[in-house]
């Protein structure tokens, strides 16, 4: 085995990652829950509120979020 593998074999098994099942239903279901997450975790972590919204044209993350209204009636999110 050369010396790389090596040391990748010792540092994968001293250091890989333990994945636990984290949501159930689709892939877009998935980042919708994630982008709530994320918004409300900005508030409960940091008092940070995001007000844009940066993302893809396919994703129905936005239209979710600033329905939602994470931050109140008065506070909008823009795209």
């Amino acid at each position: 085995m050369n010396r790389d593998l090596t040391e990748y074999t010792t540092w994968w098994l001293n250091y890989k990652h333990q994945c636990s099942l984290n949501h159930t239903g689709s892939s877009g279901a998935m980042e919708v829950q994630g982008i709530q997450e994320m918004f409300n975790r900005g508030v409960d972590k940091y008092d940070l509120k995001y007000t844009t919204y940066i993302g893809d044209s396919d994703s129905s993350c936005y239209s979710t979020i600033a329905e939602a209204k994470p931050y109140g009636p008065d506070v909008s999110i823009v795209k």
